[in-house]
């Protein structure tokens, strides 16, 4: 049997290969490798195939910073750490959430964010700090929408 490429997967198998890729090192007691980072980018690259668009976000950073709450992503490569979920729909729900979370710091917001992007199909994206070759042109494109 032929051994599938990662960009051949489903969404479905590529969550599944990031949860246990994760889940496996976690219980190794070892940090996620550079192979997460591929892995969690192809699950972006899978989303938007399945819904035609994909929104990246971020939970865990200051409003008007560049990438909080909620973009639109238009393809090409996605830095590790540069989003922390991936949704396949604009959720103002989910931005309106993620903005509690930020002026209140409550951590029941944390768990009502976590379970509306499981709600409306998103995953949450893991991702590892050891380097992977990164090129110079590989630059993310993302539009606004929160």
């Amino acid at each position: 049997m032929r051994q599938r490429k990662l960009h051949e997967l489903s969404l479905e198998q590529l969550t599944d290969i990031m949860g246990e890729h994760f889940a496996d090192n976690f219980e190794a007691g070892k940090h996620v490798d550079a192979y997460a980072n591929q892995v969690t980018r192809h699950v972006v690259g899978a989303m938007h195939r399945k819904h035609k668009r994909v929104f990246l976000g971020r939970v865990a950073c200051n409003p008007g910073d560049a990438m909080w709450p909620l973009h639109e992503w238009w393809g090409g490569y996605v830095p590790a750490f540069s989003a922390d979920f991936a949704v396949p729909t604009e959720d103002l729900a989910l931005v309106d959430l993620i903005t509690a979370w930020a002026a209140t710091g409550d951590a029941e917001h944390l768990f009502e964010i976590h379970a509306r992007i499981e709600q409306i199909g998103g995953v949450m994206l893991h991702w590892s700090d050891e380097a992977a070759p990164e090129g110079p042109d590989d630059k993310p494109k993302f539009q606004v929408v929160g």
